[in-house]
């Protein structure tokens, strides 16, 4: 009623609804009837928020409930439709490097992955916060996971805070994860032919084979190339940790 008292000098600006004409389709849904149904959520809730806040900069990703705003997703990134990279923010997996920058394009260390890897098993890193290694300083944001997954025996080579960590690297350290994590690993009958296997070791055409069984390594083309040597993103690596969540809830 107090927002009536001033009605005239309320002004019309625009008559377009939410969702936008041009996102949203038309359904009978069963005894609701005629519903107005957005054609995508996401792209409905960036285009609502540039209206507000005139912000044509800022791109939200709605997602799980969570808006996200991060100055380096733009609406032609991947990384817009990356539903991983919510996941990973809500769940204090993964956050950004700073600046409102996620870094979805930056190489990932083994820093990083066995800092999210850490926090996605839950791992109660205070028994190895004094253990000693040569190649794993101390006092360092990544330094009681790093120790945790030496001791764990997660890493196969010395420890290195910087990227980048190849990929056939990384699915080897998952596949020792999952195993300590309790993880059932499928026993592979009919293995498949990968584009790159002859570039890959034995350990890591085994882990790929499981990781690829189990929907976590998927393959960067039609011809199964799994890019051994190759290295993995931010972004990248949000699907993966969202993938591994999805199989530690239906274990």
């Amino acid at each position: 009623l107090d927002l009536l008292k001033n009605i005239s000098n309320y002004k019309i600006v625009e008559e377009e609804g939410f969702p936008r004409e041009d996102m949203r389709g038309n359904a009978n849904v069963g005894a609701y009837g005629a519903c107005v149904i957005p054609l995508s959520l996401e792209d409905n809730v960036v285009w609502l928020h540039q209206f507000l806040f005139d912000d044509e900069e800022a791109i939200l990703s709605y997602v799980l409930g969570v808006v996200l705003e991060f100055g380096d997703t733009r609406k032609e990134s991947a990384i817009c439709n990356n539903h991983s990279v919510p996941m990973v923010y809500e769940n204090g997996l993964m956050v950004g490097v700073g600046n409102h920058q996620f870094a979805p394009d930056a190489e990932i260390s083994h820093a990083t992955v066995v800092a999210v890897l850490a926090r996605l098993g839950k791992i109660d890193l205070t028994p190895y916060a004094a253990l000693q290694y040569g190649d794993i300083a101390n006092d360092q944001w990544y330094s009681a996971s790093a120790k945790w997954a030496r001791a764990e025996n997660l890493l196969a080579r010395q420890f290195s805070p910087n990227p980048p960590t190849p990929r056939g690297e990384l699915a080897v350290i998952l596949v020792k994860y999952l195993e300590k994590m309790g993880v059932t690993l499928p026993a592979i009958t009919e293995p498949v032919i990968f584009a790159d296997v002859t570039q890959m070791t034995e350990e890591e055409q085994q882990a790929f084979q499981i990781l690829y069984k189990l929907g976590v390594f998927k393959g960067k083309d039609k011809n199964l190339t799994m890019d051994t040597q190759g290295s993995t993103t931010r972004a990248e690596l949000a699907a993966l940790l969202h993938r591994i969540d999805t199989i530690f809830k239906e274990k």
